[in-house]
């Protein structure tokens, strides 16, 4: 008698076993449930399903919530820098407009100063020549509190661009073009070096270790040849554009 037999047969009353009926009713109805289990267990994974597709709907809404607040923060975060940037352009601009201007010669001098506040005024003078001291004495007669003459005035006025800060005035920078002659588009140049002057092309080849130049300020044409060339008829002043 197999094992199965004998358990069954420990169960029931029965002197004998049909193990080839039982195995066949165990086959066809061993998986049976009743229509009222089968309901319950529609609903309850249906009840299961449905709180999945909710809480994936739910979680999916967080996710596009959370993506358009990452959007407009990263909007608010871009116009508070461009925001910061105006401000600090205006900023910039404010205290640009501010500043004094003043010639390269006295910027010379200022920054001496801040370099070394014990500089004689001897040297200061040297430093700033006729230029600088004009300068200096026009910023006494716009302002009062620089008073006017003495030298304390000018080194007061020194002190305070140091200290205050300004800006360096920008000269108008000329060519002087020769002017009714058999060959056109020829400049006045200076040999630095030497204080010799001739006329050439508008731009050269070559340029003697930087020594000839063809681009001057009013002052500097002032002073080649003792003055020859100023309100010379030969000549056409000819201004020199930004970035040329």
């Amino acid at each position: 008698m197999t094992k199965f037999e004998e358990e069954f047969k420990a169960l029931t009353s029965w002197d004998w076993v049909n193990v080839d009926l039982i195995q066949q009713i165990l086959t066809r109805f061993g998986n049976w449930h009743s229509d009222e289990e089968f309901q319950e267990l529609l609903d309850k994974y249906s009840n299961l399903n449905d709180n999945y597709e909710k809480e994936v709907i739910k979680s999916s809404k967080l996710e596009t919530s959370n993506l358009k607040l990452i959007a407009e923060g990263t909007g608010l975060l871009s116009d508070n820098a461009m925001l910061t940037k105006k401000v600090e352009d205006l900023k910039s601009q404010l205290q640009q407009q501010a500043l004094p201007v003043v010639p390269e010669c006295v910027a010379k001098v200022v920054e001496l100063l801040k370099k070394n506040p014990e500089t004689p005024w001897s040297k200061l003078y040297e430093a700033l020549g006729e230029e600088g001291v004009t300068c200096l004495n026009d910023f006494q007669h716009k302002d009062e509190r620089f008073g006017f003459g003495g030298l304390n005035s000018k080194l007061f006025v020194l002190f305070h661009l140091a200290i205050n800060g300004y800006q360096v005035e920008k000269a108008q920078l000329f060519r002087l073009k020769l002017k009714n002659a058999t060959i056109s588009n020829y400049y006045l140049w200076l040999n630095q070096a030497t204080g010799k002057v001739f006329v050439d092309k508008k731009f050269l080849d070559w340029t003697n270790h930087d020594n000839v130049k063809n681009i001057f300020t009013e002052q500097e044409i002032a002073k080649i040849s003792d003055g020859a060339f100023v309100n010379n008829e030969a000549f056409e002043l000819v201004p020199v554009e930004d970035g040329e």
